[in-house]
């Protein structure tokens, strides 16, 4: 039964973008370990503890809820028709930002496809010449957002406390943020993606700051 609901998770995972030797260092294990347990050829040690490990990538990365499986229909039994699912061919960063995209989506509270679609496109279109670290992708996502948002002309109730929840857990640099909404601003505009956004950094500095203080603390 547990080799069986194993190989069951790995197949999803792996259908979505988790290669086999991504969940081998995941779980602190040889790729070839994960292999074989997806395919029924040998039981890991731990049964319980891999399918905590498990489920809870799937849940926080792509659960029923999430808007890359409920949201839009796949095609042809493939990735859905969209730029911010993960898809075969995708390098390791893009496949990591993608899937804060969805983080992020998801701590707004927001299934708007054209808010995700907007946001996902300049970012991959920014990475294509610039470098962005994992370490700052929080940060990175959140300003995408934020562009998106001015763009298309829409507020989301939960902001502030998405904002306020990944300060509060250290991963957001508010300065960051802001040196990241400056940078797409002029990524933008050179590019000519969409109308130019920097009143937006102004009104968020005067927002967010206030006495060199956070004003959402």
């Amino acid at each position: 039964m547990f080799t069986d609901e194993v190989g069951e998770i790995i197949f999803k995972l792996n259908k979505i973008g988790f290669s086999y030797r991504e969940l081998g260092r995941i779980l602190g294990c040889s790729h070839m370990a994960v292999y074989y347990w997806a395919k029924g050829k040998r039981k890991p040690r731990f049964p319980n503890k891999v399918l905590h490990v498990l489920h809870k990538l799937y849940e926080d990365n792509f659960s029923p809820n999430n808007i890359s499986n409920c949201e839009y229909s796949l095609n042809h039994n493939g990735p859905p028709n969209n730029h911010f699912s993960i898809k075969p061919g995708d390098s390791s960063k893009q496949k990591y930002f993608k899937r804060k995209v969805i983080y992020i989506a998801n701590l707004l509270d927001t299934y708007n496809k054209e808010l995700i679609e907007t946001a996902t496109l300049i970012g991959l279109e920014f990475l294509k010449v610039s470098k962005v670290s994992n370490g700052d992708m929080e940060s990175f996502v959140l300003a995408l957002f934020k562009v998106a948002m001015n763009q298309l002309g829409i507020r989301l109730p939960r902001w502030e406390n998405a904002f306020l929840l990944l300060y509060r857990i250290k991963k957001l640099c508010v300065q960051i943020y802001l040196d990241y909404l400056k940078e797409l601003s002029a990524f933008i505009e050179e590019k000519q993606l969409v109308a130019t956004i920097y009143p937006v950094i102004f009104e968020e500095k005067r927002n967010l700051w206030r006495d060199n203080h956070l004003v959402l603390e």
